[in-house]
């Protein structure tokens, strides 16, 4: 089954925000070694989920970063017209 970028955020935030509320229950009357254990996989889970969004979505971060990168170099080698437009700069 395959998630689009969105879905697997999403599903990381539900995981993070369901992490939350297992933690509050630490220390409490409702603490117990079943409660640990489902602490325990629900991290590994959500840790597994953000490695696995993060090898999607870092070469697409980078390939935009690039892209901006060079759209800028192209950017700093023109000037203004006086008629509003972009010209290259005059490299006398």
């Amino acid at each position: 089954m395959t998630f689009t970028t969105d879905q697997l955020i999403t599903e990381i935030n539900s995981q993070v925000a369901l992490f939350r509320d297992l933690l509050i229950h630490i220390g409490t009357s409702r603490d117990c070694p079943e409660l640990r254990e489902k602490i325990r996989k629900l991290r590994r889970t959500c840790v597994d989920a953000c490695k696995h969004t993060s090898q999607l979505l870092l070469p697409q971060i980078r390939r935009w970063k690039m892209s901006d990168t060079r759209q800028a170099s192209v950017m700093t080698s023109r000037t203004l017209n006086s008629d509003g437009g972009w010209g290259e700069v005059d490299a006398r």
